[in-house]
């Protein structure tokens, strides 16, 4: 725009891009299919974030609830799944990091994986809950699934990203993780394999996705479940006082009488598409809220009840709903089995290998201590693991090279999160600071960008949603893109910031960058999540926002390259990316940076009494 001519015939350009999106048709899915409402409420968004690992988007996925254990039920869960040469993720909620037991925290953090390397890589989040006696008083902790609980910091408003108190009534924990299973599934692509799995009694034997049939096709929109029953010789749901009241206190007796002559369904072994295993997590936290059931289990009764009623096949994105029978699927859940001893009924052979009934080996093991030989061989197994462990060398590089502190401050890290869109790890991407504009900024900058043919993440900080200026949220909306799928992907963060006068008083605004600012909700505690204040002090947003990219670069692959520009006297002409040598040797642990110089003949720092002033 320092160019008359040019900035003219961009102003061109740009009124035919207007009329294009003004003349844009909006095109909508005809779909006879249900759809539960979003579990966060309206106007807010998830905002609870790994405490530390990152989710990686193209793999199979283990989500568990994991809190309060000491080392050795990690060690027995996570040494038999490596074993298995399972590459996914596996996310956990865990205690708050000072209330970890010894080594749980190292041996954990030990586990972390880069986007594209290989093994399996452990993300965690120390989720805060809130629990209460039966009086009503604050209480300390869950008291092992009994008292009831809220979740604390899970999600914020869209207009400023502040957290919002939890919309549900206290819970027992074991239902509220159907929430956080939910948040979770949204990281991964629509037909990767997600499995839910209780972890303190659950010992992997294979791989559980290994004879899965994933599917390629990227324009199926339907995927399957995989749901696990108990043995139904033994019991079902009529015979269990348990699971029968479970369903009763939930939806009454008649809703649910003629449930109770078929088999139990485990809530604690689910596997499935993350295409149809979000729509299911949506349907198990509705549950609760149709119902207002509190009672520990009744999870378990949500999970039947959708199943048995047939709500599953009514919810768009389930293609179908595979029930197997104990010991005939990849999860051998094995509780109910009490009467003899498991090897008695042929399901543990010499070697301690729990068996499905056709002599085939069980992939997991499920509740395998209620079988007293089985758990205490597995209390020797995980002492082999225990002992490895204790002996393992810590290696550091010897590296004299410099590295900066982090911008989190000890103790914390980042918690802001995109309002809309989702990072793609793999793919090249553009940063940049997009507040206060017009849809015409928004419409040059990227209509000019998409059609160089650029394919990567485009990420931006704009102003709150409801400052926005009209029609900028439909549009930058309209350009998300799931992780695998082409073309330019917007992603949208709305940071709040807290100006001041020169006089130190709010102001309204950063006034073109003149006002000092702070950022609001950067950082949480890594204990609780909590946001703390902005550890710096007020500074431009145009310094601030270096501390922005930052975050956002975190969450892409080492050697793909990212580009910071201004974005409102920006056009593309030609993909900036294309001629670009991308390095794909993993093991190389140094890149490049490009800087690029204003006209030296024109002028330099000398010259320039901004950029002198500047340096002084």
């Amino acid at each position: 725009d320092r160019d008359d001519e040019l900035n003219t015939h961009l102003k061109e350009v740009r009124k035919v891009y207007e009329d294009e999106f003004k003349t844009k048709k909006s095109t909508g899915a005809d779909d006879s299919k249900l759809q539960f409402a979003s579990p966060a409420p309206k106007g807010t968004h998830v905002i609870m974030q790994p405490t530390f690992g990152k989710h990686r988007s193209h793999v199979d996925a283990i989500f568990g609830l994991a809190e309060g254990y000491d080392i050795r039920i990690y060690l027995l869960f996570i040494e038999s799944l490596i074993k298995t040469g399972f590459n996914g993720d596996l996310v956990l909620s865990v205690s708050a990091l000072d209330s970890l037991k010894n080594g749980v925290e190292d041996y954990l953090r030990s586990h972390h994986k880069e986007e594209n390397e290989d093994g399996l890589n452990v993300v965690v989040y120390t989720v805060t809950w809130t629990c209460y006696n039966s009086d009503g008083t604050v209480a300390d902790g869950a008291n092992e699934g009994v008292r009831k609980c809220e979740l604390v910091d899970m999600y914020g408003n869209d207009t400023d990203n502040r957290a919002i108190k939890d919309p549900r009534e206290a819970r027992p924990v074991a239902t509220a993780r159907f929430e956080l299973y939910w948040a979770w599934s949204q990281y991964y692509d629509k037909h990767n394999w997600i499995m839910l799995i209780d972890t303190r009694d659950t010992h992997f034997q294979l791989n559980p996705f290994a004879t899965i049939d994933h599917q390629e096709d990227k324009d199926i929109d339907e995927g399957l479940l995989y749901f696990f029953a108990e043995n139904a010789q033994e019991s079902n749901i009529g015979k269990s006082s348990f699971n029968s009241r479970w369903l009763r206190e939930a939806y009454g007796a008649e809703k649910v009488q003629s449930f109770f002559d078929r088999p139990i369904i485990c809530s604690g072994s689910t596997m499935g598409q993350q295409i149809a295993m979000e729509p299911y997590l949506r349907a198990m936290v509705a549950q609760f809220d149709d119902t207002n059931c509190k009672l520990k289990g009744c999870d378990q009764g949500f999970h039947n009840y959708l199943y048995y009623s047939n709500t599953l096949l009514t919810l768009k994105g389930v293609k179908e709903v595979i029930e197997f029978e104990q010991g005939k699927g990849i999860i051998n859940n094995l509780g109910v089995l009490r009467s003899k001893p498991l090897r008695e009924w042929g399901l543990l052979n010499d070697e301690n290998v729990v068996l499905n009934w056709d002599g085939s080996v069980s992939a997991v093991a499920h509740q395998f201590d209620r079988d007293d030989e089985l758990n205490t061989h597995l209390k020797e197994v995980r002492k082999v693991y225990e002992d490895e462990f204790k002996t393992k060398k810590s290696t550091g590089a010897d590296d004299s090279k410099l590295q900066f502190a982090s911008p989190a401050p000890k103790g914390t890290h980042v918690i802001m999160q995109p309002t809309f869109g989702k990072h793609r790890s793999h793919v090249d991407a553009i940063f940049g600071l997009a507040e206060g504009y017009d849809i015409r900024i928004y419409l040059l900058f990227i209509e000019s960008l998409i059609k160089t043919g650029f394919n990567g993440d485009l990420v931006l900080s704009v102003s709150a949603l409801d400052s926005l200026k009209n029609g900028v949220e439909d549009y930058l909306r309209s350009h998300h893109k799931e992780e695998n799928e082409d073309g330019l992907n917007v992603v949208v963060y709305t940071v709040t910031w807290t100006c001041y006068n020169s006089d130190g008083t709010v102001a309204d605004g950063a006034n073109e960058g003149v006002r000092k600012c702070e950022l609001v909700d950067m950082y949480g505690n890594d204990t609780d999540n909590r946001a703390i204040k902005d550890p710096r002090e007020a500074r431009p947003v145009a310094t601030a926002r270096f501390e922005l990219y930052w975050a956002w670069s975190q969450y892409y692959d080492k050697h793909n390259w990212i580009m910071l520009i201004d974005t409102r006297d920006t056009h593309f002409q030609l993909n900036p990316f294309a001629t670009i040598d991308h390095q794909e040797d993993k093991d190389i642990d140094e890149g490049l940076l490009y800087f690029f110089a204003e006209n030296a003949q024109e002028s330099n720092i000398g010259k320039s009494s901004f950029n002198s002033r500047w340096l002084r």
